[in-house]
């Protein structure tokens, strides 16, 4: 897919996608996705996609917070010791309801049991985090121990942000829709951190503007288009900083 007029030749990486839930993808100006799977048969479905673009399609595995089956821990495992993924995720906490702020111990054990992978394979990990943030600094002297940590559609404030960079994290912060919800923590969060910590993303095809039916991943010029207005950078220096940002966070 090629987006026409102004942004043609514009590389537009998007940093947290699902592909095995679009009914089509193909890339936008050959720029790389990654995208996470949860279960086995989305894998499946991200595989045939990563065969057919080898080097745009980047794969994550891992257990979600909210849907939590132990036993793709043996899946995942698999994976990692044949080098078939880029990433772990998403992984990491959501007490965003109380039904599932009742599920914290087996929310922890598949955290605990991810993160150790993740450090034994040196691999980075791709962190959903929903009124948890507290917890993830528990784990600074762990994810300090990993090539990178991508927070996705991070929540945090810029003071939390910077706070795990401190710490000897190599984070980077995702950000999606929610700046085109104009939610003043967000984009706030978004203009006080480091560019080069920054990258963006649609969650595609879920985290939809309320007015629409589903996301699109063409939809990541429109996130890209509000982090070059917040920063007041050009688009076309934005999308240079990001996609190195990008590779930076996933090799």
């Amino acid at each position: 897919m090629v987006l026409h007029g102004l942004y043609n030749n514009i590389r537009l990486t998007d940093s947290h996608i699902h592909l095995a839930d679009l009914e089509k993808w193909e890339p936008i100006n050959n720029s790389p996705v990654c995208s996470c799977a949860a279960s086995l048969s989305e894998m499946k479905k991200l595989v045939l996609l990563k065969n057919q673009y080898p080097n745009l399609v980047y794969s994550a595995f891992g257990i979600h917070p909210q849907n939590i089956d132990l036993n793709n821990v043996l899946i995942l495992d698999e994976l990692l010791a044949s080098n078939s993924i880029n990433a772990i995720g998403e992984i990491g906490f959501d007490f965003f309801t109380k039904e599932l702020a009742s599920t914290f111990d087996i929310q922890q054990e598949a955290f605990n049991i991810q993160i150790e992978l993740a450090i034994k394979f040196s691999k980075p990990v791709i962190i959903h985090c929903r009124k948890g943030m507290d917890k993830i600094f528990i784990y600074s002297k762990q994810l300090s121990k990993l090539p990178a940590v991508i927070f996705h559609s991070f929540s945090g404030s810029s003071v939390e942000g910077k706070s795990l960079l401190k710490k000897g994290i190599n984070c980077f912060f995702s950000f999606g829709k929610s700046l085109l919800k104009e939610k003043n923590r967000c984009i706030q969060c978004a203009k006080e951190l480091p560019l080069e910590r920054i990258l963006a993303e649609t969650d595609a095809p879920f985290h939809k503007l309320p007015q629409k039916k589903t996301t699109l991943p063409s939809d990541i010029i429109l996130v890209y288009k509000e982090i070059s207005k917040i920063k007041e950078i050009f688009l076309e220096e934005i999308t240079l900083e990001v996609e190195k940002n990008f590779y930076n966070a996933f090799g």
